[in-house]
């Protein structure tokens, strides 16, 4: 009986770590889905943007992997090392935010671009903390890393449009 409460706990700090996660993407979308169709955004729109609905199913996937990884790093760290934790992943988390609010939110693809590089150096760092712990957590931030690495070509180009548009 108490191995399964012991479980019981491990699944329901899984359950809260993607929690965590799934709610970025529940606030951050509150200034994104709007903001796609913006005006402002459609002038400055690169090209080679992938089609609206790849955004959801990636995001999707991505929030899974960081809420796996969250957990993981967790539940096998100890003491101590649980700050950095809480400081890196939360670093993360709070400028993946701000990425939707200054972006979409405030029509400002230069703050973005700012911020998403400080994303990109984020995710990299979550990467550093979880290899400590748990190799499996860091790994499967990868593909973080590198839709942030597109979403930031993808700012990248935006900014240069709104710059020949002025």
């Amino acid at each position: 009986m108490r191995k399964k409460t012991k479980e019981n706990k491990r699944y329901g700090l899984l359950v809260i770590c993607l929690l965590i996660t799934y709610s970025l993407g529940i606030f951050g979308g509150l200034f994104t889905s709007s903001g796609v169709q913006s005006e402002w955004y459609m002038k400055i729109k690169p090209e080679i943007t992938p089609p609206g609905w790849m955004f959801g199913v990636v995001w999707n996937i991505l929030f899974l992997l960081m809420g796996i990884s969250l957990w993981l790093v967790w539940k096998s760290s100890y003491g101590s090392y649980k700050k950095w934790i809480v400081i890196v992943y939360g670093i993360n988390f709070l400028t993946n935010f701000l990425w939707n609010v200054f972006f979409f939110g405030q029509n400002n693809a230069l703050l973005g671009f700012v911020d998403i590089i400080i994303v990109g150096l984020s995710v990299i760092g979550m990467m550093v903390v979880a290899w400590r712990v748990s190799r499996k957590a860091s790994w499967i931030l990868l593909p973080y890393l590198i839709w942030i690495i597109i979403a930031g070509w993808l700012n990248w180009q935006s900014l240069v449009n709104f710059y020949a548009l002025a």
